[in-house]
């Protein structure tokens, strides 16, 4: 009976950090949750993903901005208020414009 507990202590010791090793988590107390959270392990510079960024279309940029300059405009009109500053918008729009016409 000694050497059978002697055998699955050995195989315990040995299998118990291969098998937490391969689930790739790591349990993490969250206060707020009351309780642990498994929160995946960091990975080595070199499995890390490059994300690609595509820079978007003048027509892209154009389409955002005029919406969300619109969308500005009713809100201040709807309080009241004087007209917002859209600067930003309007200038991105002319600058997305420009490089449409230049580019035909």
């Amino acid at each position: 009976m000694k050497r059978f507990f002697l055998v699955m202590l050995a195989v315990a010791a040995l299998l118990v950090p291969t098998v937490g090793s391969a689930q790739g988590l790591i349990l993490v107390y969250r206060h707020e949750l009351r309780g642990m959270v498994a929160v995946p392990a960091p990975h080595a510079p070199s499995e890390t993903k490059v994300v690609e960024t595509v820079a978007p279309t003048p027509e892209e940029v154009i389409a955002r901005h005029e919406a969300m300059a619109v969308g500005l405009r009713v809100n201040a009109n709807a309080r009241g208020g004087a007209a917002v500053a859209t600067d930003h918008c309007d200038r991105l729009i002319a600058t997305a414009r420009e490089a449409i016409r230049k580019s035909f």
